[in-house]
């Protein structure tokens, strides 16, 4: 898995005094969990694909996979969340 450590985020705390140790390791929890929800298998597995030229919808991972690594967008090829 690929570290993305350039990543621009915004917290937003309920807390007025929040000291900077707290803060970094609560921006390191959420560029862990971040890391893992942007895996390309894990977006496989909530995606589907809908190829409106040959009438045909991919569900299982390894297809919906194959068509986000395309680097050509091709007409009326959609990706859709599943829930």
């Amino acid at each position: 898995m690929k570290n993305k450590t350039s990543r621009d985020l915004m917290v937003v705390t309920r807390t007025a005094g929040i000291t900077p140790e707290l803060l970094e390791a609560e921006m390191h929890w959420l560029n862990n969990v971040l890391n893992k929800i942007e895996d390309i298998r894990n977006v496989a597995a909530v995606c589907e694909v809908f190829d409106v030229n040959r009438y045909k919808v991919y569900r299982k991972s390894d297809k919906v996979i194959t068509h986000l690594k395309t680097r050509e967008e091709k007409p009326f090829i959609f990706v859709f969340n599943r829930n």
